[in-house]
């Protein structure tokens, strides 16, 4: 009985690793930081320290994002499929508090740096930088 469960408890890990090292980014996240730039370069806003509160869980190609501010008011939240291409991660909005992301795509360059997942991209004329952290 102990070789089964041992055999079982291997077979569970192994499977978990596999599903893991095929969706790197499967999990939950944290906002850590973000700057947000004209494309000329022009800071419009940088988000760090606590500012905002924003959790985003990806889970077999379905995302879903909430954001508040620091004293709990609601700013946003959505989700709807995601996909990885290489070093591209793009969203496709589903459903949004936002009209205006309803039915978009949004395109960003991703990598693992240190543990964190960092994301560069444009959304509707914005240049994004963010760094999420894997909640444990």
């Amino acid at each position: 009985m102990k070789t089964i469960r041992t055999g079982l408890a291997a077979l569970i890990l192994s499977v978990s690793h596999f599903a893991f090292a095929a969706d790197p980014l499967a999990g939950a996240w944290e906002l850590v930081s973000a700057k947000y730039s004209k494309p000329n370069g022009e800071l419009i806003d940088e988000i760090s320290g606590g500012k905002i509160k924003s959790l985003k869980i990806l889970s077999k190609n379905r995302f879903t994002f909430i954001t508040k501010a620091k004293d709990g008011k609601f700013i946003s939240a959505g989700g709807g499929k995601y996909r990885i291409d290489g070093n591209k991660y793009v969203e496709s909005v589903d459903y949004a508090s936002e009209a205006r992301m309803l039915g978009k795509d949004y395109v960003f360059s991703w990598q693992h740096a240190n543990g964190d997942w960092l994301h560069k991209g444009m959304e509707d004329g914005v240049r994004i930088e963010e760094v999420w952290r894997r909640v444990k």
